[in-house]
Formats: structure tokens, C-alpha cells, sequence
């Protein structure tokens, strides 16, 4: 996976890409489902693809920059675009930001029906639709609620693991309960400690200094 810096092109071959845009913060259900419908285009039309992440680890933001670059790597991402919260990049008008697509030789998107960007916020999948081939994606949901990440965040408000676990879908390492739950490095050390207290005896040691 080659990393690119917006709105830097440099090291961009000229093939032609398959874009997923989004802000992909927490990497639930509805992201995967983003991402598998991009590498599946992708591979049917002999593209590159290329995902859209948002650099900073904003509040909303479930897992760090690498972590989540780590996840997606799962859908073989050819090019992960690199869009850092900046006033600067904010302003950007949304014809300059479809034109930087093109430039990085994007022809395709995948995106989800509510996503914006540009400057106010003015573009959107409609603007998208006249310059590339867009594939809109509806919002993926189960018979209770739908998958984003403001229902996460009420979720973990409220304590309520089950809704967590079917947003998110899965668990790593560090992800939840590691301070209970196992951590595998603190297990070892703690381990260690008790072996020690074993060996050495320090337990009848303590009885006799008390």
C-alpha cells in the first residue's frame, strides 16, 4: 500500500483507480462493506483502488491512522489517501478536489449516500455523478440500527456491548477490555512476578520482617 499526502501526487502512477471516499474513523461494518464493494469493482474493471483517510485521531476517531490503515489492508488497497483536518483542506472547493481526483487518475467511485466535501461542505454525491462513475452505497443497517459511528459512540455511552460487538464486528488486541481482559503482555509480566514470589520465597521472608 503506497501512502499519499493531500494534496501532494507525487509517486502516483497514471493507471486508472477505483476511489472509496469516506472518513472510515472506526471501521464498522458499513466501512468493510464499502471497501470489499471497492475492491471487488476494482478487480472486475483491471483498476487500482484507492481508499480516502482522514490522518488525525479526532475524538471519533476508534483507532489511530496506522491501526486503521492495518484493517484495510485486508481489501490489498493499492493507494491510501491521506486527508489531514486542516482549515486549509477544508476550504478546498469541491471542483478543485474532484479535479486532484482526476489527476490521481481516479475514474470510478465508491461512496457512501451521505458523503460530502469541498469547501461548505457543497459537494456531494450528485457533483461526484458528473465527473466520475459513481457507485452510491445505501447505509447498511440490521432489523435495529443502522451501522455508523455516532450509534457506537451511544452504544459504549450506555454500556451496551451487544450493540458494539454487531457494529463493530470484531475485537483486537487493545481494542476493548485489554486492561481486564488479557492484556499479553501485562499476563507475562504478572506471571513472572508471581513466579518470583514463589521461588524466592518472599512470602515466609515477609512473615519474619513483619
Amino acid at each position: 500500500m503506497k501512502k499519499i499526502i493531500y494534496p501532494s501526487t507525487e509517486n502516483v502512477c497514471s493507471h486508472s483507480k477505483v476511489a472509496v471516499l469516506g472518513k472510515f474513523e472506526s471501521m464498522h461494518k458499513g466501512h468493510k462493506f464499502l471497501l470489499w464493494q471497492g475492491r471487488q469493482r476494482a478487480d472486475q474493471e483491471s483498476k487500482e483502488l484507492l481508499v480516502m483517510f482522514f490522518s488525525q485521531r479526532e475524538k471519533d476517531n476508534f483507532y489511530s491512522l496506522e491501526e486503521r490503515l492495518m484493517f484495510a489492508n485486508e481489501y490489498k488497497i493499492d493507494y491510501a489517501l491521506i486527508f489531514e483536518p486542516t482549515k486549509e483542506n477544508f476550504t478546498t472547493k469541491h471542483t478543485e478536489f474532484e479535479q486532484y481526483l482526476k489527476d490521481l487518475g481516479v475514474t470510478d467511485i465508491i461512496v457512501g449516500d451521505d458523503f460530502r466535501y469541498g469547501n461548505n461542505r457543497e459537494g456531494n454525491v450528485d457533483t461526484l455523478s458528473k465527473q466520475f462513475s459513481v457507485q452510491v452505497i445505501n447505509e447498511q443497517s440490521n432489523e435495529k440500527f443502522a451501522y455508523r459511528t455516532s450509534n457506537l459512540i451511544d452504544a459504549m455511552k450506555q454500556d451496551d456491548l451487544e450493540t458494539y460487538k454487531e457494529i463493530m464486528d470484531h475485537f483486537n488486541p487493545g481494542s476493548h477490555g485489554s486492561t481486564f481482559g488479557g492484556n499479553p503482555l501485562a499476563a507475562s509480566v504478572a506471571s513472572k512476578a508471581l513466579d518470583l514470589i514463589y521461588e524466592d520465597n518472599l512470602i515466609s521472608n515477609l512473615i519474619n520482617i513483619a
